[in-house]
Formats: C-alpha cells, structure tokens, sequence
C-alpha cells in the first residue's frame, strides 16, 4: 500500500526544503554583514516559515492515513521507526519556530519578506522579553535543533537504504513518481527571477558624519564603519524599510584626544554597547516631487531607545539611488557624556548628523 499522493509530493518536497535551508544555513553564518546577507537571510527565513506551513499539512495528512508496518518487520525496529519519525516531526516544527522566535526576539525587529513580498508578522512576545541575550538563546536552540536534525536524518536515510537493500517493499510506499521531476522544476525555477528589495549602498561613496560644539567651537567626525538594509520604492512605501547599524567604535574626529576618549565609559561605552541602531517604523511621503519623505523609527544609543523622525530626499535614476539626510538629535537623550560631561558647561547637547548615501539595485 502506497502514500497518498499528497504525502508523497509533501515529503519529498519538504526533505528538499529542509537540505536547502541546512546548507544555507551553514553558509550564510559567514557571510559579511550587509545587503547580501540579508537577501539571504530573508531566503532563509521564508523557506523556513513554508517548511512550517508544509509540515503542519503533512501532519494533517499523515493523521488521516494510518500506514501500519509489516507484521514481519521486528518489533524493535517498528519502536525504532516511530520513534525516529516522532523526533524527525518534532524538529521539523521546532526549527522554524525556533528561528521564527529568534527573529521576534531580536532588539532590532528586522521585517520578514515572505519571498520578498508580503511581511510576515513577529510573534507576539512580552515586549520586556525582546532583548539580545533571550535572541541569543532562541538563536542557540535553533543551532542545536538543526544540528539533531540532521543526524536525524542521517538515521532516516540509513533505515530507507536498508529497506531498499532489503527489498522488503516499505521504501517504495514512499518513493516519487513520474510528476516529482516536473515538479522540483517549477517549484524552483522562480529562484533566479526573484529581484532583491534590497538597495545596495557604495560604503565607499557614503557617509554618516556628525558635528558637535565644545567650548563654542565645532568640531567633526565621521563613523567609519557602518551598515544599513535599505528597502526603498515610492511606489510601496508600506514594504519600504530602512536599518541601520553603525559600530560606535569608528567615530573618529582627527584629533587624538577625542578619538580616545570617546569609546570610554563617559560617551559611547563601546566595551558594553557596541552599535547604534535605527529602525524605521514607516515611510511617508513629504513633497513627491522634491523627492522628499519622513522615515519615523527609533534610534538606540548606549541601551536608551527614542522615538525620532529622519527627513531626507531621494533621487532615484534607473538602478542608481542617492539620498541626503540631516538631524539635530541631543546627546543626552542618550546618556553620551556622563559625570563631569552630563551638563552642556563644556560639550554643548546639541549634535548635528549628517548622513550621505549612494546606492544601487
């Protein structure tokens, strides 16, 4: 007796899915941070959230066929398969939760494009839970799922190769038909035809520079290393999106005193927080025609989250984008500058932020 169809094309479809997330998995890990990483990660998680879906339907189906062994089969070996087939439904549910779980826990809240469109929703944690050291928990749990998954299914091939050595006839209640090839065909031929959402920045004609005033004199600076995951059309604002994360360890002024001073204890506190982090909530337009919009989010200094609004203008030319932005934001918002440095007496609180970035599709 033979698996319906519909639990043949589901288990075959999702062990391909299931190979494809494990390898990019392993892959992406080394991936240096930036737009690439990101179109791949959202690869990731979207295979990831339809194994989910693809597994629940399996389980609906397999609850509706029951597929007894052969009485022949000993019974240590009818343990052992339940048994592996329990674990392997198991791990194929707590993966993608797990994942799914790391991305809503995350103090940054990166969206999920579902395949590049829609934007999948975060699962609705306690707010007080979302921090980094409970996303690196869940981040953990997913590595040590994967890890027993596959050994999992190292057991499951080892046992259908038996059966096939064997020929006792339980492998082929499983085994694809004439459709299976067609099938993979049109399930992944999209894959080269998918356009990341993402925007490109040229670092290297960017920039995120700052202006401060001490004892009535400015001075400035730029950071040096930074990144940011740019979604962008005017046409969709709504699945439009901007974060930025920026090393604080990179201000750098040119003059020596400064650029020791302020990865201390007293201003940015590298050792403890090491970026900066903003997140666009929503993208309204200002003026279209000047190519002038408002992205509102919130910007995280130092621990201390706030509310602000980035103006900026875009000129968009074919695959090419530049966009100019420009904020005045108050130091002590954010605790940068402590004890003899927390009045304006010397450093005024005012800092203004300019931001330059150039990029392409």
């Amino acid at each position: 007796m033979r698996h319906t169809i519909p639990s043949i094309i589901l288990h075959w479809l999702i062990a391909v899915l299931i190979l494809l997330l494990l390898a990019i998995g392993l892959i992406m890990v080394g991936l240096p941070f930036g737009a690439d990483k990101f179109f791949v990660y959202q690869w990731h998680k979207s295979f990831g959230l339809l194994v989910l879906l693809l597994v629940a339907l399996r389980v609906y189906f397999r609850l509706k066929q029951t597929m007894p062994l052969p009485a022949t089969l000993p019974q240590w070996q009818k343990r052992a398969a339940h048994a592996t087939h329990l674990a392997l439904y198991a791990a194929m549910i707590l993966m993608p939760l797990s994942g799914w779980l790391m991305v809503s826990l995350s103090p940054l809240q990166i969206p999920t494009l579902f395949f590049g469109g829609v934007e999948w929703p975060h699962l609705p944690v306690p707010q007080n839970w979302i921090n980094e050291s409970a996303a690196d928990m869940a981040k953990d749990a997913h590595e040590i799922i994967a890890w027993a998954l596959i050994g999992l299914i190292a057991l499951h091939v080892g046992a259908a190769a038996q059966h096939l050595f064997k020929r006792d006839g339980i492998i082929y209640r499983m085994l694809p038909l004439r459709w299976f090839k067609p099938l993979m065909i049109l399930l992944f031929l999209p894959l080269p035809l998918y356009a990341s959402p993402l925007w490109q920045t040229d670092y290297a004609q960017s920039k995120i520079a700052f202006t401060a005033t001490m004892n009535g004199g400015e001075f400035s600076g730029a950071f040096e290393k930074w990144s940011a995951e740019i979604a962008f059309d005017p046409k969709d604002l709504a699945s439009s999106f901007i974060v930025a994360t920026i090393d604080t360890a990179s201000a750098k002024t040119g003059a020596k005193d400064k650029d020791s001073a302020m990865p201390g204890k007293d201003w940015f506190d590298t050792a403890q927080f090491q970026s900066a982090i903003f997140k666009s909530q929503s993208i309204a337009v200002k003026d279209a025609a000047k190519g002038e919009y408002i992205a509102k989010g919130t910007l995280t200094i130092k621990g201390a989250t706030k509310p602000i609004e980035l103006p900026f203008t875009v000129q968009i030319n074919g695959d090419k984008a530049e966009a100019k932005a420009q904020i005045t934001l108050q130091r002590n918002d954010f605790g940068i500058g402590v004890d003899e440095w927390a009045s304006d007496n010397w450093i005024a609180f005012p800092v203004k932020v300019k931001i330059a970035v150039r990029a392409r599709k």
